[in-house]
């Protein structure tokens, strides 16, 4: 019942990322940096901080909502771009703490 720890250093290179760039125009995220628990099933992403707190993936020009906040600003759930099964949780856990710093 411990901490899965595959999460735990992918979240925190993301966070490291973020706190250098996410309030700019975002970090590229890549299946290298995330091993086993990279959640999506393309090999690399942008995450991307919007006004009012939204999280945002972005996929060449396609947004997609990481949070409740890009959900309501009408960007689509990211379920289409996920890997069968994938919880794109651990993005989105590392840039809650960017996100609320940043406002």
């Amino acid at each position: 019942m411990g901490m899965d720890l595959r999460l735990v250093a992918p979240a925190g290179l993301l966070l490291a990322a973020l706190a250098a760039g996410c309030v700019d125009r975002g970090v590229v995220v890549t299946r290298d940096q995330f091993g086993d628990a990279w959640p999506l099933a393309v090999n690399s992403a942008r995450v991307e901080c919007e006004e009012a707190g939204a999280v945002v993936l972005r996929l060449g020009s396609r947004r997609f909502a990481l949070n409740e906040a890009a959900a309501n600003q009408g960007h689509p759930d990211p379920a289409e771009v996920l890997a069968e099964g994938a919880d794109p949780s651990p993005l989105l856990s590392a840039c809650a703490p960017q996100v609320a710093s940043s406002s």
